[in-house]
C-alpha cells in the first residue's frame, strides 16, 4: 500500500488531530527519503527502544539483573549494531548509551 493512501485512512482511526498530523507528516517524510522504509523502520526501532526502557534496548529481560561485566559486554555489543559509523544512526546510539546510563543508576554500578 502507498504511505500517501494511508493518510485518509489516519482519520477513520478516531486517533485526535495532532496524532493523525504526527502520523501523516511522518509519511510524507518517509515519501521523501531515500528509503521510504528504513526510514520507518528506523523511527520506529527508536519509538520502541526509548518507550520501554534499558532492558528492552540491550535485551534484557524484565527481572534479570545483570553484572557490571555482561552489562559492559551487551552494551558494546549494541553501541556497535547503532552507531551511526555502523549502519546505526545517531539517534540509535544515543538511545542505547542513555540505556546504560539507565542500567548502571538502578543496577548501583555508577
Amino acid at each position: 500500500m502507498d504511505l500517501l493512501n494511508l493518510i485518509p485512512i489516519f482519520s477513520k482511526l478516531n486517533l485526535d488531530q495532532e496524532t493523525v498530523k504526527m502520523l501523516s507528516t511522518l509519511a510524507r517524510r518517509a515519501l521523501a527519503s531515500p528509503d521510504p522504509n528504513q526510514f520507518l523502520k528506523d523511527k520506529l526501532r527508536l519509538v520502541v527502544e526509548t518507550s520501554e526502557g534499558w532492558r528492552n534496548v540491550l535485551g534484557f529481560g524484565p527481572d534479570d539483573r545483570p553484572s557490571r561485566s555482561v552489562l559492559d559486554v551487551v552494551y558494546r555489543s549494541a553501541i556497535q549494531k547503532a552507531h551511526p559509523d555502523k549502519g546505526g544512526s545517531t539517534k540509535a546510539a544515543q538511545a542505547v548509551n542513555q540505556a546504560l546510563a539507565e542500567a548502571k543508576a538502578e543496577l548501583g554500578y555508577e
